[in-house]
């Protein structure tokens, strides 16, 4: 379980890093736009998706 607290630990932080480098180089183009609740409603189903194969993965005995 642990492993699987780090994964999601280690996701989150790059999503975060992500979406703040993001951000900045929108801004720094002067073009910025805050996201829209598709774009967080399409993030939150792939992280839920990620998040779900992740708990597949580490089912024993069981080959994805």
């Amino acid at each position: 379980m642990n492993f699987l607290k780090n994964k999601y630990k280690n996701y989150k932080e790059g999503l975060e890093d992500f979406l703040s480098q993001k951000q900045s180089m929108e801004r720094d183009c002067g073009n910025y736009q805050p996201p829209t609740k598709e774009d967080i409603e399409r993030w939150t189903n792939t992280f839920q998706t990620f998040w779900e194969m992740e708990k597949l993965d580490s089912l024993p005995g069981l080959v994805i």
